[in-house]
């Protein structure tokens, strides 16, 4: 944990936030000031897990075609960055990619946060722009548009 803590301290100092690990030892942020961001070790505390919100996929077709063009994205990129997935309790797709703590610094981190956000704000962007993923060429089923739901 004194690792986590020292990562999270550096990291902070780079970002110029003053950031903290909570009592279940998670820190949180927010990527560009709109995507959370979850901080936090594996079990082993061998590794760093982080979980980024990209937005609400309300249910339905729409849904649908947004998780089918995650998971080609999945495959595509073998999980080299990272995964998308989906937290059926929140209705959100999320982003999430995992690094050996002991590989890693405050530095390593925010150029890896930086060469991800671009990826988070594309498929926020196309999913917002009623798009089932940044891919323009991607078909989205004209019988029911997209429903969004409130923003929290």
């Amino acid at each position: 944990m004194e690792k986590f803590q020292q990562l999270i301290y550096d990291f902070g100092d780079l970002v110029a936030e003053d950031l903290y690990i909570d009592e279940h030892g998670v820190c949180r942020l927010f990527l560009n000031e709109k995507f959370p961001l979850q901080l936090e070790l594996n079990q082993a505390e061998d590794t760093l897990i982080c979980i980024a919100s990209i937005t609400e996929v309300p249910p339905g077709r729409f849904r649908e075609q947004v998780l089918k063009e995650a998971l080609k994205e999945n495959e595509h990129s073998r999980g080299q960055e990272g995964t998308l997935g989906y937290v059926l309790q929140k209705g959100m797709l999320t982003y999430h990619f995992s690094y050996p703590l002991e590989q890693l610094t405050g530095s390593i981190l925010a150029d890896f946060l930086e060469v991800i956000t671009p990826k988070i704000e594309s498929w926020y962007d196309a999913i917002e722009g009623g798009m089932a993923g940044p891919n323009p060429q991607t078909p989205i089923p004209k019988d029911k548009p997209p429903q969004f739901a409130p923003r929290i």
